[in-house]
């Protein structure tokens, strides 16, 4: 799938996210959603990405810090940098992660942490085509406040948390995780089965938990990409 199509997908999730009816309810019959067409409104087509620096996007989340503005990186082999953007996807700040490698980044989340009403970035060293890899990893970091005309051609970022777990059941590919903010326990989604699997990694004070299983749910038909987790509204889509 080509950068710009895919951003395309990534953007109409998060309006779609945005425009949630307190009052809108799905039918749930054998483990499938009915009537989904009355879950959202219509998504909107927001921009196409410019920046030649945005070669291979693989994930989205929209800030907190920043409203009316959104996080993204690149997948693997990339620089291990993080992007803020607005909505017509201008790269506004570049935060490069010091000492990591873009091994395969997939997935960005915004969400609690260890400090409370402090906003956390979740960037997901996560993804494994080949499912060779025994260890996964998650780096987080508070999320930046971008200051208008402060601007720099990249700031590094030094002080951040490395999650280390593996999952309990085998080697596999995962892109696609959000972070629950009443528990904040992160739920990572797997890929390439019929039946993928999401996998909660429970919140802990400890970080760099080596070798930290985490329980396996299974579930079906749930593809990985763009996951978000509202604040007001328990509602998952991928």
């Amino acid at each position: 799938m080509s950068r710009i199509a895919r951003f395309t997908i990534l953007a109409v999730l998060i309006s779609l996210l945005s425009s949630c009816s307190q009052n809108e309810k799905a039918a749930v019959n054998d483990g499938a959603v009915q009537d989904t067409k009355s879950l959202f409104s219509n998504g909107r087509k927001l921009s196409v990405l410019k920046s030649k620096k945005l070669s291979e996007v693989s994930g989205l989340a929209a800030s907190l810090a920043n409203p009316g503005m959104l996080w993204t990186l690149n997948d693997s082999n990339n620089p291990a940098e993080v992007f803020l953007i607005d909505l017509e996807t201008n790269i506004k700040q570049t935060y490069k992660l010091k000492g990591v490698p873009n091994r395969d980044w997939e997935e960005i989340s915004v969400g609690p942490g260890p400090e409370q009403g402090t906003q956390y970035v979740y960037v997901g060293d996560i993804g494994d085509n080949m499912a060779v890899h025994d260890v996964k990893y998650i780096y987080r970091f508070k999320e930046p406040v971008y200051k208008s005309g402060a601007e720099k051609t990249s700031i590094e970022v030094t002080d951040f948390d490395t999650i280390t777990f593996s999952l309990s059941d085998e080697r596999r590919d995962t892109e696609a995780f959000f972070v629950e903010p009443g528990t904040r326990d992160i739920y990572i989604i797997s890929k390439w089965k019929n039946d993928v699997d999401v996998y909660q990694l429970k919140y802990s004070e400890t970080t760099n938990q080596k070798k930290r299983r985490s329980a396996c749910l299974h579930t079906a038909h749930l593809y990985g990409g763009c996951m978000q987790y509202q604040q007001r509204r328990h509602r998952i889509v991928g």
